[in-house]
């Protein structure tokens, strides 16, 4: 029987569908590291979606490009600071630049 994560997971970060980084088959490492090395270390979910697609800080060609992008990054990481998870992400993120 596969692991299922509970309802109640989604609130600290956690992708309960099954389409997260492994199933979509990336991570989108570069574009992670171009975003958080792009934003100030307190942005929130407001500051990278507007660095994504109005700044087009990952270099995407079109405006559609930078949509689908947020909206994957979005997916895989939170990248939202109310979730656990991500604040895990990032605090480790910064603690250690030469581990990213």
């Amino acid at each position: 029987m596969p692991f299922q994560i509970p309802i109640s997971a989604q609130k600290f970060g956690f992708v309960i569908d099954g389409l997260g980084a492994h199933s979509g088959r990336t991570i989108m490492l570069m574009e992670m590291y171009s975003l958080l090395c792009s934003c100030p270390p307190e942005a929130n979910k407001e500051e990278y979606a507007k660095a994504i697609i109005e700044d087009n800080v990952l270099l995407k060609n079109t405006v559609a490009a930078r949509k689908e992008a947020c909206s994957r990054l979005f997916r895989l990481y939170g990248l939202d600071n109310s979730f656990l998870l991500f604040q895990a992400f990032k605090q480790l993120w910064w603690e250690d630049q030469n581990a990213q």
